[in-house]
């Protein structure tokens, strides 16, 4: 697992992960006042697709736990 503590370990995260060589969409969200959950769909250039989903739990607005699952084309 990883542990990301702070705005600037987020954002390093959420840099590297959107600058990389793919396309992302993010689908199926739901929120409530104590989190989030959605699904992104990614595709690498040479085909391989890759499925998310996520749940954020949220307090006071901001974010004290993720979970998240992948999963990959054989």
């Amino acid at each position: 697992p990883r542990v990301l503590r702070g705005r600037s370990e987020i954002q390093a995260w959420i840099e590297d992960l959107c600058g990389r060589d793919m396309t992302h969409s993010v689908q199926h969200t739901v929120s409530d006042r104590g989190g989030v959950a959605f699904t992104e769909a990614c595709r690498y250039p040479d085909g391989t697709n890759v499925l998310c989903a996520t749940v954020l739990a949220l307090r006071d607005g901001l974010i004290t736990g993720q979970i998240g699952v992948q999963a990959w084309d054989e």
